[in-house]
């Protein structure tokens, strides 16, 4: 069987490669020793687009008790796919009632746009249930369900999208939201007012503009609504990648610093 060998360290820099592959595969993540809710996400999706291609899949776990311990509590497991086979996974009934004070937002899927509206509901009373100071509750609240709602109406990904966010002491949450759809570039292409957008750095400097929209309704505030929510909070950084491009804003209450870039795919 071929072999993909997930990265050391899922974190915030890591891009993970998609392969369109069709054969027997071993995803393997038994050298991981680090996750962040960037890689989360990107792992979920990972083995949703391998099972669509392969029906022999197997997923070996990460050798780090601790990491697999952080899989099994942030809920991994629940939407791995039936077909993929797993390997050293560690059973999350095994590891109970453990205490999840940096478990901002266990990972959930979604698919559609209802979907994605009733995640919001779910994840109200959620963060609502955590000890989280005003506004920040409301803050984490907006962002995430603006940020699923954008994916599951823009995205059209036959895979969904996946949501996870963690808390890093007292002062530094991480919010991620990612999905496998038609990339934003692709996205304004639909509207003809950014058809001669050529490239994907290009498409997320526009994206991050108010009113700028792929579609013919009077919408694309969803970008700017998640920098003026993460401006109630002082200081936040959002990071956006759609395929090679990669925008870096940084957020100091109402001022924001953006930078764009491209990237290339590592680990696999």
């Amino acid at each position: 069987m071929a072999r993909l060998q997930i990265p050391q360290n899922l974190n915030i820099d890591t891009v993970l490669e998609f392969p369109d592959a069709s054969e027997p595969l071993v995803v393997d993540a038994s050298g991981v020793r680090f996750v962040e809710p960037t890689g989360l996400v990107q792992l979920s999706l990972l083995l949703q687009h391998i099972a669509s291609r392969s029906t022999d899949v197997q997923f070996v776990a990460p050798n780090d008790q601790a990491v697999g311990v952080y899989l099994a509590r942030m809920d991994f497991y629940n939407d791995v796919p039936p077909s993929i086979g797993l390997v050293n996974a560690i059973n999350p009934r095994s590891i109970g009632r453990q205490a999840l004070n940096d478990v901002l937002i266990p990972l959930r899927r979604f698919q559609t746009s209802r979907e994605a509206e009733e995640l919001s509901e779910d994840l109200r009373q959620f963060i609502r249930g955590q000890d989280l100071p005003a506004p920040l509750h409301s803050v984490i609240w907006d962002i995430a369900a603006e940020l699923c709602d954008n994916a599951a109406s823009h995205g059209w990904s036959p895979h969904g999208g996946f949501l996870a966010a963690q808390r890093y002491g007292s002062d530094n949450r991480q919010i991620a939201v990612a999905d496998l759809g038609v990339g934003i570039r692709k996205h304004l292409a639909r509207n003809p007012l950014y058809a001669s957008v050529t490239s994907d750095v290009a498409a997320i400097e526009k994206a991050i503009k108010p009113g700028v929209t792929g579609t013919n309704e009077r919408r694309g505030w969803g970008l700017n609504e998640v920098q003026e929510q993460a401006g109630r909070v002082h200081r936040a950084t959002l990071i956006i990648r759609s395929g090679d491009g990669v925008a870096r804003v940084a957020i100091a209450g109402p001022r924001r610093t953006r930078s764009f870039s491209t990237t290339t795919v590592v680990g696999l």
